[in-house]
């Protein structure tokens, strides 16, 4: 045997036990051999892609992103590669990147329903939402009974504007698994837009009943009663929902919404829930904000930057809207960060008087306001609010 020959049955040795310590979940000892195959051969794929996925089992996919991309170089036709990349990037929230790898592994297995699935969930995510719905209807071509192919087309559906398909699509669902809360929950949310709020109402209860521990089953029922004037109970769902997640700050952004409208709620107590939302919400994020960096020459044209998801046919386009219009271009820029899932004619017209448009759907908050520090925005406009 050649030195050579017992170099390459040393590392095949090395990796194959590798393989045994992480099925017998000794994953330090697997990850030790792992990094002397790699520190022998670098591009080993097999031997990176257990590194990364060790990494990534463990929460660190800062460090497994790495590890998975030299993997997936390694062996740019092995397809299990790159839907874990996929997979890594996405909970990274690199939507664009995932896309990428999800396309891949899709190109390598074009009859895989999973290779579909992923791929929709990400154009989901990036509001890509009629390719999402043409993806989704492939891979349900492929497994028909799929009920977490069912769940997601009807909610893809759902953000198209389609309620009836994407009823029809919960619906059956939870006649292949009546148990499963969560397509209780979305058909909940659809009947609230549907205006069917009494069913709304059923199929959430009934989804909590099955999973009373999800945070957004509580924050929907929060809606459905709030919307037929059920305020007390609206309330307690909300607070539930926050007892259960006290990170979801949308749950107490719907809670002072409905307060709003409550005929019981005064002026004063309005303002004590907005005073304990910034305590619990927006007091915890002032401190990281860096100093503001524009210079302020007062002969400059300022930067207004507007955020909301309402560039759109919608009630509160047209309050903000004149407001656009009616900028002095002489004096301001107009930037408006976009929100909008499906687009319209109100939305071009937007977009026409913008100095400059950014599409937001898939955008983290941290990648969100580090894009609105580099635009020079000097005043930026919440247009949202406390609605839903």
């Amino acid at each position: 045997m050649t030195v050579a020959e017992g170099a390459i049955l040393s590392l095949r040795e090395a990796f194959e036990t590798a393989i045994a310590m992480h099925h017998d979940g000794r994953l330090d000892v697997a990850a030790d051999l792992c990094r002397l195959v790699v520190d022998q051969q670098h591009d080993h794929a097999g031997a990176l892609l257990m590194l990364g996925n060790i990494a990534a089992t463990a929460g660190r996919d800062d460090e497994a992103l790495p590890l998975l991309s030299r993997a997936a170089a390694a062996a740019p036709h092995e397809p299990v590669f790159h839907r874990v990349l996929g997979e890594c990037l996405n909970r990274l929230g690199r939507f664009d990147d995932a896309t990428e790898s999800f396309r891949r592994y899709v190109a390598l297995m074009p009859d895989n329903a999973e290779s579909l699935f992923l791929l929709g969930c990400v154009l989901s995510e990036r509001g890509l939402v009629t390719e999402a719905v043409d993806t989704f209807l492939q891979a349900l071509h492929l497994a028909p009974d799929d009920v977490f192919i069912l769940i997601n087309l009807g909610m893809s559906f759902s953000e198209s504007g389609n309620l009836g398909n994407a009823a029809a699509c919960l619906e059956r669902a939870i006649a292949l698994e009546p148990d499963r809360a969560e397509a209780w929950g979305n058909l909940a949310n659809i009947r609230i837009l549907q205006g069917r709020l009494d069913e709304a109402v059923t199929a959430v209860q009934r989804a909590i009943a099955l999973r009373p521990d999800i945070a957004e089953l509580s924050a929907s029922l929060g809606n459905a009663l709030g919307t037929i004037g059920r305020y007390d109970e609206a309330y307690a769902a909300y607070r539930r929902a926050l007892e259960l997640r006290p990170s979801m700050d949308f749950a107490h952004s719907n809670l002072i919404l409905l307060a709003d409208f409550d005929p019981a709620h005064t002026v004063a107590t309005q303002q004590a829930e907005r005073r304990a939302w910034y305590q619990r919400v927006a007091a915890r994020l002032k401190g990281p904000i860096p100093p503001h960096a524009n210079g302020p020459n007062p002969d400059r044209r300022l930067r207004v930057g507007y955020v909301t998801a309402d560039f759109r046919a919608h009630s509160a386009a047209f309050a903000f809207g004149p407001v656009l219009r009616h900028h002095d271009r002489d004096r301001f820029e107009v930037v408006c960060y976009s929100g909008v899932m499906i687009e319209d004619a109100m939305t071009q017209r937007f977009k026409e008087q913008a100095s400059l448009w950014r599409h937001t759907v898939g955008v983290s908050d941290e990648d969100m306001a580090e894009q609105i520090r580099r635009d020079g925005i000097d005043i930026l406009v919440d247009l949202s609010g406390h609605t839903i």
